[in-house]
């Protein structure tokens, strides 16, 4: 298959970004309707810094 010289090749959409916004809202909405109780002061931080360090270790995996 050739393409045109103006053409751009396909590409996956990122969707990386959409999801992780979405379930943050859905985390916050759950902490505001007290499904988490006292385990939401240490919870939302320690996840955050798990999600950080799994998309670091990924996105440096995949540059190498």
């Amino acid at each position: 298959m050739s393409q045109d010289p103006g053409s751009r090749p396909q590409t996956k959409p990122q969707l990386g970004f959409p999801i992780v916004l979405i379930l943050g809202g859905l985390i916050v909405l759950l902490a505001s309707l007290g499904v988490f109780g006292k385990a939401w002061g240490w919870l939302w931080p320690a996840f955050c810094i798990l999600l950080g360090g799994i998309l670091l270790i990924l996105r440096w995996r995949k540059a190498r």
